[in-house]
C-alpha cells in the first residue's frame, strides 16, 4: 500500500486515484515478475506444453510494460489529469490481458500439467489478493484483475474433476473472487474518505493560517497602539507630577496643601494602573528574559517597601521587614516586581492595621512571606484572586483601587522564574502570601563602604539637560529641577554635538523618526563620559537591550519626583567618581 506520507502531500481531486496507483505500481510489478518467472520455473517437466512459453512471454511483455506506465507517469507537481486519465486506461487494458493470461493458464495447467494446479491455483489466488492490495485506488483495474484470472481458475478445476468435487470447487474460487471484490470496493471507499478528510484538513488549514496572520497583525497592531497610546496618556500625567511637585513647595496655604496632596496621590494611583498593563503587556510581548544572578534580598525588600511607603502612609498601615542575610540567585528587577505588587496589595487590603514581611529557609532554598492582619480572603477565591482583572470588593469597607491585575503579574513572573506562588487566608484573619523555591546562591560582593556626609545640597550646581519635545514636561521638570538646586539646559531636540553637562535626561519618542537612544549613542560614540537616562511611556521592545548595553536606565512615565532626585543622586555620585582620577592625577 501506498506510505502514509504520500497521501499526505496534498492530493490532486482530479488525479489522486492515478497518482496513489502509479506511485507504487513499479514495485508491485517488479514483484509480479518475479512471481511469473518463478511461477514458469515450477511448470516446466519433460513433457513441456507449447503454450508455456507464448504464457512465459506474454506475462514478461505485460509485467514489463505495466513498470514503464509506471515510470513514465506525469509528476505530480505538474499535474496533468488528462494524461493521467490516459495512463489509468491504458494500465486497465494491460491489467485485463494478464489477469486472461492467468486464468487461460490454468485451463492449460488443468489440460497438460493437472499435477501442477494445486499449486498455481495458490499462485493465481495470490496475485488476485495482491491485486487488491496495491490496486484498489483504481477500481475499474482492480475488478478486472480478479475477474479474469479467477473464472478461468474456477473453469480449470472444473475440467480437472468433472464432478460434482471440481463444481465445489470452481464455486469455492467464484465465491472468493466476490469476497474481494467486497474487500476492493471496501478499501477504495476508505482511501476516497481519507482523501475527502485531507482535502477538508486543507482547506482548514489553510483556514486557520490565514487566521493566524491576521491574529499576528492585530496583535501587532494592538502593541503599537498600545505602545503610542501609553506614551499619550502618560505624558501629561508625568508633566502634572512634575508640576504638582514644584507647586508643593510654594504652596504654604494648608487648603492648597491638601488639595495639592490629594492631586499627587490621583496621580499616584493611575501611575500604578499604567505600570499595571504595562507589566501585562510586556509579558504578552514574551519579551521578559529572567536573568538570575546573587541577589541579597534585605535590600530588595527594603527598597520593595519604600516604593510602597506612600501607599502605605495613606492607609495607614505599619510595615515591619525582619532581617535577613539570605542571598538567592534570581533576577532581581523581577522578583521586585512581584514583591511591589504583593506588597501594594497587603497594604492596600489591610487599612489601619499592618503588613510583616520575613524571608526564611524552606525545602532546601528561600522563601519569602508576607503577612498582612486585613480582610482576609474566603477559600473559593485563593485561585481566582490570581487572575487577571479579578478584584475583591469587601462589602461596607470601601472600593478597593485597581485593575486586579497585580497578582495575576506575580503568578505570571513566578511560573517565569519557576518559584512557587501561594496564599494562606480566612475572611477577617489577615492573608499570608508565600514566594517559595528560591534558590540559594553565594553572598553577593560585599556591600561598599558608608560614604562620608554629604553637603545640605549634593545637588546644587549639578547640569542637567532636559531633552523632550513636550513643552509642558520640558518646564515642568526644568522647574523642579531648578528648585533642588540643579542647573538646567532644557531643549525641545538633542544637540548635535557633545555639550557640557553632567546628566543627560532625554525622551526616547521626540517627534518624527527622531528618538532618544539614538541620541545617546550618537554622544556616546563621540567619546564623552556622561550619564544619561532615558523616560519612555511606550512599550519599545529592543529600547531596554540598547539602553543597557550603553548601562543607561529607562524610566517609565509617570516618572515620581523620588525617582528623579534618586536618579540625579547617583548620576552626582558617578560624577564625583570620575572626578577623583582627574584631582590625583593633577595634584
Amino acid at each position: 500500500m501506498m506510505a502514509p506520507l504520500e497521501l499526505a502531500q496534498r492530493p490532486d481531486p482530479r488525479t489522486w486515484r492515478e497518482d496513489y496507483l502509479f506511485s507504487i505500481a513499479i514495485r508491485s510489478w517488479l514483484v509480479h515478475l518475479g512471481v511469473v518467472i518463478l511461477t514458469y520455473a515450477i511448470l516446466v517437466t519433460e513433457r513441456q506444453p507449447s503454450w508455456l512459453n507464448a504464457w512465459l512471454a506474454l506475462m514478461l511483455a505485460g509485467s514489463a510494460y505495466l513498470g514503464l506506465l509506471s515510470l513514465r507517469y506525469p509528476n505530480r507537481q505538474e499535474p496533468a489529469p488528462e494524461r493521467a486519465r490516459q495512463f489509468s486506461a491504458l494500465h486497465s487494458i494491460v491489467i485485463a490481458g494478464v489477469g486472461l493470461c492467468w486464468g487461460l493458464g490454468a485451463v492449460g495447467v488443468a489440460l497438460d500439467l493437472p499435477d501442477r494446479l494445486g499449486l498455481y491455483a495458490i499462485v493465481v489466488g495470490g496475485t488476485a489478493l495482491g491485486a487488491v492490495s496495491s490496486q484498489h485506488a483504481l477500481l475499474r483495474s482492480c475488478l478486472l484483475a480478479v475477474w479474469m484470472s479467477l473464472p478461468g481458475l474456477a473453469l480449470a478445476f472444473v475440467l480437472y474433476a468433472p464432478d460434482l468435487r471440481g463444481a465445489a470447487m470452481g464455486l469455492m474460487i467464484l465465491l472468493y473472487g466476490a469476497m474481494l471484490t467486497t474487500l476492493a470496493r471496501r478499501m477504495h471507499r476508505f482511501l476516497a474518505s481519507n482523501v475527502a478528510l485531507l482535502a477538508v484538513l486543507e482547506e482548514k488549514v489553510v483556514a486557520l493560517e490565514a487566521a493566524q496572520r491576521d491574529a499576528d497583525q492585530a496583535n501587532a497592531a494592538k502593541s503599537r497602539l498600545l505602545a503610542q497610546a501609553s506614551h499619550d496618556l502618560r505624558q501629561p500625567v508625568h508633566a502634572i507630577g512634575l508640576l504638582v511637585e514644584s507647586l508643593r513647595h510654594d504652596e504654604t496655604d494648608a487648603e492648597r496643601q491638601e488639595i495639592i496632596r490629594r492631586i499627587d496621590h490621583a496621580l499616584g494611583g493611575l501611575g500604578r494602573l499604567f505600570q499595571s498593563l504595562l507589566d501585562v503587556a510586556t509579558l504578552d510581548l514574551g519579551r521578559i528574559k529572567p536573568a538570575p544572578a546573587p541577589v541579597m534580598l534585605m535590600p530588595l525588600l527594603e527598597d520593595a517597601a519604600r516604593q510602597v511607603e506612600e501607599l502605605a502612609r495613606e492607609n495607614a498601615v505599619a510595615i515591619r521587614l525582619v532581617r535577613t542575610s539570605l542571598c538567592v540567585q534570581a533576577d532581581a528587577d523581577l522578583l521586585q516586581t512581584m514583591l511591589q505588587n504583593l506588597l501594594s496589595n497587603a497594604v492596600k487590603y489591610a487599612p489601619g492595621g499592618s503588613v510583616l514581611v520575613g524571608c526564611r529557609r524552606r525545602r532546601g532554598g528561600a522563601c519569602i512571606e508576607i503577612h498582612d492582619n486585613g480582610l482576609g480572603i474566603p477559600a473559593e477565591f485563593h485561585e481566582k484572586i490570581f487572575e487577571e482583572f479579578f478584584r475583591l470588593q469587601p462589602g461596607g469597607r470601601g472600593k478597593i483601587e485597581g485593575l486586579g491585575l497585580g497578582l495575576s503579574i506575580v503568578r505570571r513572573l513566578a511560573t517565569l522564574m519557576d518559584i512557587e506562588v501561594s496564599v494562606i487566608s480566612q475572611p477577617d484573619r489577615g492573608a499570608l502570601f508565600r514566594l517559595a523555591g528560591l534558590p540559594l546562591a553565594k553572598k553577593a560582593a560585599a556591600m561598599a563602604p558608608a560614604r562620608p556626609p554629604e553637603p545640605r545640597n549634593p545637588l546644587e550646581g549639578f547640569s542637567v539637560m532636559v531633552v523632550d519635545d513636550d513643552a509642558a514636561v520640558r518646564e515642568g521638570m526644568a522647574a523642579l529641577l531648578q528648585r533642588w538646586g540643579c542647573r538646567v539646559d532644557a531643549r525641545s531636540v538633542p544637540p548635535d554635538e557633545p555639550a557640557e553637562f553632567d546628566l543627560l535626561i532625554i525622551d526616547q519618542m521626540l517627534g518624527g523618526e527622531a528618538t532618544g537612544i539614538e541620541a545617546v549613542e550618537r554622544l556616546a560614540e563621540a567619546g564623552r563620559a556622561f550619564s544619561a537616562a532615558i523616560i519612555t511611556g511606550a512599550i519599545v521592545p529592543e529600547l531596554e537591550d540598547r539602553a543597557k548595553a550603553l548601562g543607561v536606565p529607562v524610566l517609565m512615565k509617570p516618572v515620581r519626583p523620588g525617582q528623579l532626585h534618586s536618579l540625579l543622586l547617583t548620576a552626582d555620585g558617578r560624577r564625583r567618581h570620575r572626578a577623583r582620577p582627574a584631582l590625583a592625577a593633577e595634584a
